[in-house]
């Protein structure tokens, strides 16, 4: 399974990063809509593919009394993201640092499920993210939940931004895998799909790099409408920056039990 971005390129990314518990927009997202789409999970177990630097395996431990699970291909020690989050008193289940796809292997053929799945900016750095998300799937227990979210570099505003201001960043990103509905159909005959769609109202955010004066200068004449973009409270699908999908998996059916003579 192709990934886009070398380990070695995130490994960079983190160095000096400050471990904390995320308070964010996408967060709030799900929390809301977790909590408008039924009982939120409570006391269960959380797994997250591409965990580290661990800080949502921190918001779930805390907010849902989950016990926090994860895999991620890290390159640098291990030891101070555990202590931190031992340090915020989660229950902390298997933090595993290797390759992702790998471990789902392994803990598949222990039999080895969680009441909840996700990956938040995962799936869209590889080439076949349909079955990135199958590698997920795997890990769900029946009844459990799967969570999804990408950024929304497809839509139309959001990909002529990215495109031309972020354009390094733009390539890094398998594009054509921010499709919730995409997701959903691939999941449907597995999960009953309890939202699928495109959240955060309108936001833009780019990663440095070498920009011409002109490019520059639309760059920061874009930024500078800040202020205002809080005011578009309408998502869609052309300008929001998140995809996000919500699904509970179908239980297993009943076994089949033969008449009585």
């Amino acid at each position: 399974m192709e990934n886009l971005v070398e380990q070695a390129v995130w490994d960079a990314g983190y160095e000096g990063f400050t471990f904390r518990v995320p308070d964010d927009a996408l967060t709030d997202i799900i929390s809301q809509k977790l909590e408008q789409l039924g009982p939120p999970p409570q006391q269960g177990t959380c797994f997250e593919m591409g965990c580290y630097p661990c800080q949502y395996l921190g918001y779930f431990g805390l907010r849902y009394g989950l016990q926090v699970n994860g895999v991620d291909a890290y390159g640098g020690s291990f030891a101070p993201v555990l202590d931190w989050l031992d340090s915020l008193g989660v229950q902390r289940g298997q933090i595993l640092q290797q390759d992702a796809f790998a471990a789902v292997k392994e803990l598949q053929a222990a039999g080895v499920q969680y009441d909840l799945v996700y990956s938040l900016g995962f799936i869209e750095h590889f080439t076949d993210h349909l079955a990135v998300i199958d590698a997920h799937d795997l890990l769900v227990a029946p009844g459990g939940l799967l969570i999804l979210s990408t950024p929304n570099f497809r839509g139309w505003c959001q990909h002529l931004l990215h495109r031309w201001l972020d354009r390094e960043n733009l390539a890094r990103h398998a594009v054509a895998s921010m499709d919730p509905d995409a997701w959903a159909a691939r999941l449907r005959d597995r999960y009953d799909i309890l939202y699928t769609g495109y959240v955060g109202g309108f936001d833009f955010w780019c990663e440095r790099e070498k920009r011409g004066w002109l490019r520059q200068k639309a760059l920061n004449a874009v930024l500078h409408t800040q202020p205002l973009w809080p005011r578009i409270h309408k998502d869609s699908p052309a300008w929001s920056p998140y995809c996000l999908l919500i699904a509970r998996k179908k239980p297993e059916p009943a076994p089949s039990q033969a008449p009585n003579p």
